[in-house]
């Protein structure tokens, strides 16, 4: 009797192993993947709804990992481009700088903060969450730039674009 009791559980075992352990292993190691951006399929080759799951799962890491590139692609766009682009906070401060505009604050002696037109500083809180475009002039450095001030309603930043226009003659 203990045998057969004991094979009994010994084969229970086996099977909560087969078809819930492995497979909730494997679902963690997918998260796991996923998190980290590396490919990882989730193979469980379960006839049940943790089959069907782990098929769920596989199909939604495909479209995150598709988002994740398109996302990480135009992430590059501001870094690579050649003009200082900045995210103001609707009190001044800067949530973003790409290589431009700190090459140019750099350059200037000046904080990636100060290369924002003064006057323009001071109209940011009105700006924030608002639809509304405006552009300003002014010097920074040797040079004249026309800055592009775009907020969007819902937002609490500003995005700022630099266009360096003429070169000050001495």
């Amino acid at each position: 009797g203990f045998l057969l009791i004991a094979a009994g559980a010994a084969a229970v075992l086996i099977h909560l192993l087969r078809t819930v352990v492995r497979p909730i292993e494997g679902i963690l190691a997918w998260f796991e993947a996923l998190r980290t951006g590396k490919p990882f399929i989730l193979d469980i080759p379960a006839a049940n709804e943790i089959g069907d799951l782990a098929d769920a799962f596989t199909r939604l890491g495909e479209d995150l990992r598709h988002s994740r590139k398109e996302f990480e692609e135009l992430a590059i766009a501001p870094e690579s481009s050649p003009h200082p682009i900045l995210e103001i906070k609707n009190d001044g401060s800067v949530a973003y700088a790409n290589a431009a505009a700190k090459a140019l604050a750099g350059k200037s002696s000046l904080t990636t903060a100060e290369l924002v037109p003064g006057e323009t500083v001071k109209q940011l809180a009105e700006l924030a969450g608002k639809d509304a475009l405006i552009r300003r002039e002014a010097a920074v450095g040797e040079s004249r730039y026309e800055f592009v001030l775009h907020s969007t309603a819902g937002r609490d930043v500003v995005f700022v674009v630099a266009f360096e226009r003429t070169a000050r003659k001495p």
